[in-house]
């Protein structure tokens, strides 16, 4: 399973707080709709106080104009219920993104110690080490250098002794011959 790199796992959480912005958005937009509900509701009634003793004669239509604001009533409290769930849902949402935000708070936090520590053994141990191989390089690149002028001087030498032999060799054989 491959890991999600932490810019991913950011650009995940971002995204999953940017649909909770917008349902959020939503929920203020139905909350606003449910007040102008209310008020509308108000007003009717506000109406119905004021004409009471005019439709007394008319107690049929009032309570057919009942039956009416029941059922509005009725769906108005299961709206609300719906509201309610949805509310309770995004709280559980909003705690869990609390949750995987803590968790990766204290994932970074981790990261960080440890980015640091390896910055720090850096510092220490490796750089220290590198510095100690190259002094023992520079040591071994002083010998090699003093190895090759020797190795060179010695071949100057051989090749001297070498024309002097053959030369010694053609006098020797010049006087045999005389």
């Amino acid at each position: 399973m491959a890991k999600i790199a932490d810019n991913e796992k950011l650009d995940l959480i971002l995204s999953a707080i940017t649909d909770l912005k917008t349902d959020v958005t939503e929920l203020k937009c139905d909350v606003t709709e449910l007040k102008s509900g209310f008020t509308e509701l108000k007003s009717e009634v506000n109406e119905l106080k004021s004409g009471f003793t005019e439709l007394k004669s008319e107690v049929n239509e009032l309570k057919s104009g009942f039956t009416e604001l029941k059922s509005e009533v009725n769906e108005l409290k299961s709206n609300v219920f719906r509201l309610e769930s949805n509310v309770s849902v995004l709280n559980d949402n909003v705690f869990e993104i609390d949750q995987s935000l803590c968790t990766l708070q204290t994932d970074v936090k981790t990261l960080s110690r440890d980015v640091t520590l390896l910055k720090m053994t850096l510092e220490n141990e490796t750089n220290r080490n590198i510095q100690i191989v190259a002094e023992g390089h520079l040591d071994l690149y002083r010998k090699m250098i003093q190895a090759t002028s020797t190795a060179q001087n010695a071949e100057s030498l051989i090749e001297m002794h070498s024309i002097r032999l053959n030369r010694h060799d053609n006098e020797i054989a010049a006087l045999k011959l005389a």
